[in-house]
């Protein structure tokens, strides 16, 4: 059967836009979307190739930024502010080039934003390598953290990072990740918090117990040293140690071969005479005015356990017996 002239020169237009749709760079293919409903609508259907491999993500409280291929290299570096304007929306590109914004009228910026995310990561072919979540803005970071997790499938991310001040917001944030792609878990903060609040039913996440590495610097966590034991490395701060603790982590590194590196930050200076009566004297070899250092052997094991203490912070580092 033959196609009328028509049919075929409409076939041809199609197929040249869907080539068109995949070379064209991310920043032209989004303003492409925004022409008209038809275009975005298709440019949906098609879902071009991406491969980013940095995302970051930042809200305060008047703006919402969504950043790709983070790099030195700004040429590298794609930017878009969704800026809330009430009931609308201003959309502008940031970097590489700046661009005047698009304003949208009865459009809220996190469901705008939420929608280019969502369209954006159904096309990413990659694993994205860092992915990085600066929540500064309390009020509409569950919204947001909902939105995008409804709207996509579980973000296959290597390394993770949350920047927040609110502890019930890393469940959330964890959630959003594929557990069988995560590898490390970063929480940081601009302020401390006597507990975390939420830190069993984060400890219960697949995200949580497949992850290598795992660093918690903005909150105090009050769970036993026991649930971090199947990591690779880890640094978590308490208010304080005592001696059942340290026992308990050589203990750790004694039964899981695979935990090379744990650290504990906390809130006041750490007597070097507990330290001793766990492990007994420094070395004095190895100890400065400023550090204590105790090695000792990790027994049926050709490494040796190396104990690290400053003013306030105490680390134990698995290390090969030279």
């Amino acid at each position: 059967m033959r196609l009328s002239r028509s049919v075929t020169m409409f076939l041809c237009k199609l197929n040249l836009l869907i080539q068109f749709s995949h070379r064209i760079e991310f920043i032209f293919r989004q303003t492409l979307r925004k022409v008209c409903r038809d275009l975005r609508n298709f440019i949906k259907d098609v879902k071009p190739d991406y491969h980013f491999t940095n995302i970051s993500i930042t809200l305060d409280p008047y703006s919402l930024d969504l950043t790709f291929n983070i790099s030195d290299d700004d040429r590298k570096k794609i930017t878009a502010r969704y800026r809330n304007d009430g009931l609308n929306c201003y959309v502008s590109l940031v970097k590489p080039c700046g661009k005047n914004s698009e304003h949208l009228l009865n459009t809220n910026y996190i469901d705008c934003f939420s929608t280019d995310f969502a369209i954006a990561m159904s096309s990413q072919k990659t694993i994205v390598q860092q992915f990085f979540f600066v929540n500064a803005w309390e009020l509409h970071a569950k919204d947001l953290m909902r939105n995008v997790k409804s709207q996509n499938s579980l973000l296959k991310v290597t390394n993770s990072e949350l920047f927040t001040s609110e502890p019930s917001r890393i469940v959330d944030f964890l959630q959003l990740l594929d557990p069988n792609y995560l590898e490390t878990i970063k929480i940081s903060g601009d302020c401390f918090m006597n507990k975390l609040t939420k830190i069993t039913e984060i400890c219960e996440l697949e995200q949580f117990k497949k992850a290598k590495e795992l660093e918690i610097l903005s909150f105090f966590v009050t769970t036993p040293l026991e649930y971090f034991s199947h990591f690779e490395k880890v640094t978590v701060c308490y208010i304080s140690v005592n001696d059942e603790m340290l026992r308990s982590l050589k203990q750790m590194f004694i039964t899981s071969p695979n935990l090379s590196s744990f650290s504990i930050q906390f809130s006041s200076y750490c007597d070097r005479d507990l330290i001793s009566s766990c492990f007994g004297p420094p070395d004095e070899q190895l100890s400065n005015h400023d550090t204590s250092k105790w090695v000792m052997m990790i027994p049926g094991s050709d490494d040796v356990l190396l104990v690290e203490v400053k003013s306030s912070c105490v680390q134990f580092e698995r290390k090969k017996n030279n």
